[in-house]
């Protein structure tokens, strides 16, 4: 992990999101340039040295340290979110939900476990909406929503075809999406309801 963090250096994100613009008003936008965008927000792997570790010489062998070095997932975003015309929002969504996939990926290769840690990702019916600046993988899938909406209103098919391609076995990400979009009305009564039906008791 160290090393495949080490090895995954980038460009400041709000940065490159200036060159795509760029290159988007001069060049015009094209799926190749939609790949760029989707990269600036691809999750890597952040190590950093553990917390009040002792030197290796003070070491007992009896006492040595379980880890030598913090192992997290960050979410790196440009400080603004690039518009996209409507005839690149499908393969953006496909895009972006490349980078969901390895996001949960990452997150199991961290912790050991399948369990990911989400604060809420809806916002109080009326209030505020939520920032994709929110802690952690909340971020990316605030984002994902955001972009599904947009989908939904520019090919509704298109939307549909996509929540039915997530895989329902993660009961953590995809899960919370599936119920998102259950209450969307993007899908009919019947696809909505069974939704929660074929959720676990546990996901429920």
């Amino acid at each position: 992990m160290l090393i495949s963090a080490w090895a995954d250096q980038r460009a400041d994100a709000s940065m490159q999101k200036y060159e795509i613009e760029q290159r988007a008003a001069q060049e015009g936008w094209t799926l190749s340039l939609v790949r760029d965008l989707a990269e600036l927000y691809r999750p890597k792997l952040s190590v950093k040295p553990s917390f009040g570790i002792t030197h290796p010489l003070a070491w007992a062998e009896e006492g040595q340290p379980d880890q030598v070095v913090s192992v997290d997932v960050d979410y790196p975003h440009p400080h603004e979110d690039v518009r996209l015309p409507d005839e690149f929002v499908p393969y953006a969504v496909d895009c972006f939900r490349t980078n969901l996939d390895l996001a949960v990926a990452l997150e199991r290769d961290v912790t050991g476990a399948e369990q990911v840690y989400l604060p809420t990702s809806r916002e109080p019916d009326g209030g505020p909406e939520l920032s994709e600046d929110s802690y952690g993988l909340t971020g990316p899938i605030i984002h994902f929503q955001r972009l599904m909406t947009r989908l939904a209103s520019i090919d509704l098919e298109a939307a549909r075809r996509q929540i039915r391609s997530w895989p329902s076995r993660d009961e953590y990400v995809f899960a919370r999406l599936r119920i998102w979009a259950a209450g969307t009305g993007s899908l009919s009564p019947d696809e909505a309801s069974a939704i929660f039906l074929a959720l676990s008791d546990r996901v429920f």
